[in-house]
């Protein structure tokens, strides 16, 4: 699998990459399917995120279905942001270097990185994990 692009999220209004899909499991339950643009966004849409006051908030998106630009009004009719009350789960954050790329998912390992435990949209803890080279995860030669 080749590596994915990463969404956004706004903390304490600085810009992060977020390695994770937030916003999954409420398209999985509606049943929407995105063109997929390249293999490095197998989810077929970029979704930028806020955590405001320990709430995730999804304040932008872009997508499209069947070649049809589609943004957050398309998911949310008539909302500028939309708290994330559906996701509960961890998000990953980096805040260092790529010390290691990995060509696969979201598996490039960085220096440091803030995980964010979610649970209904709301923060319940967060962790910050410094990393460092790991020789295991070298991809073998082809």
């Amino acid at each position: 699998m080749t590596a994915q692009a990463s969404e956004k999220i706004i903390i304490d209004d600085e810009e992060y990459k977020l390695l994770a899909e937030p916003l999954e499991s409420y398209l999985e339950k509606r049943k929407l399917k995105f063109d997929v643009r390249n293999t490095a966004c197998w989810r077929g849409y970029i979704g930028t995120w806020e955590l405001k006051d320990n709430e995730l908030y999804l304040t932008g998106f872009y997508g499209k279905i069947k070649g049809k630009e589609v943004d957050l009004n398309f998911l949310f009719p008539d909302a500028s942001s939309v708290k994330a009350d559906w996701f509960t789960g961890l998000l990953r954050i980096p805040v260092g270097d790529m010390i290691q790329y990995v060509h696969g998912g979201f598996d490039s390992v960085y220096s440091d990185e803030m995980y964010i435990e979610m649970k209904h949209g709301k923060a319940v803890k967060t962790t910050l994990r410094h990393n460092e080279y790991d020789k295991t995860l070298e991809d073998e030669p082809f």
